[in-house]
């Protein structure tokens, strides 16, 4: 369990765990109040604010609530929070040229089908290099890739001669 920084411990038990004694008008033990601030310290201060009104709510002056109680509603928001950040994750890329996302897509799918074939034996080297190449031009890839990748298959023709292509 990582320590809790005692600047972050004062600041919870002075805004929620010291408002909460007060609003229920009983004196608190110390153990209560450490556990209450070790309760509250694992959220965020996001979570703590929007949250905090409606733990009180549900509390009835003079009585003590159960720490479970206000940290169902604690993590319930802070599900809510993290729900909501990674739905805004997963917003759509805007396109800069119509298509892009979606030969980027078959690109991909292009690149891990070739490496399928070389290591099934399926494909030579040379074969998936040449299946790039033609793929990355179906799929509009830029200018310069198209251009580095005609270097690499020359390249590799190069340094990998057949029978056929030899010069001697």
């Amino acid at each position: 369990m990582s320590r809790i920084p005692p600047s972050k411990a004062e600041e919870i038990q002075r805004k929620y765990t010291d408002q909460l004694d007060d609003f229920l008008n009983i004196s608190m033990s110390d153990v209560q109040v450490k556990q209450w601030t070790v309760a509250l310290c694992k959220y965020s201060e996001d979570v703590l604010r929007e949250g905090w009104n409606m733990f009180l709510y549900k509390v009835r002056p003079g009585l003590m609530p159960s720490i479970e109680d206000c940290t169902k509603i604690m993590n319930d928001l802070q599900a809510a929070h993290s729900r909501q950040v990674h739905e805004s994750n997963k917003e759509e890329i805007p396109q800069t040229v119509p298509g892009q996302v979606e030969g980027f897509s078959r690109w991909m799918k292009a690149v891990a089908w070739g490496l399928k074939q070389v290591a099934t034996n399926r494909w030579t080297e040379l074969t998936r290099l040449e299946y790039m190449l033609d793929m990355a031009t179906k799929c509009g890839l830029g200018e310069r890739d198209l251009t580095e990748m005609k270097i690499e298959l020359e390249e590799y023709r190069r340094r990998n001669l057949s029978a056929e292509e030899s010069p001697i």
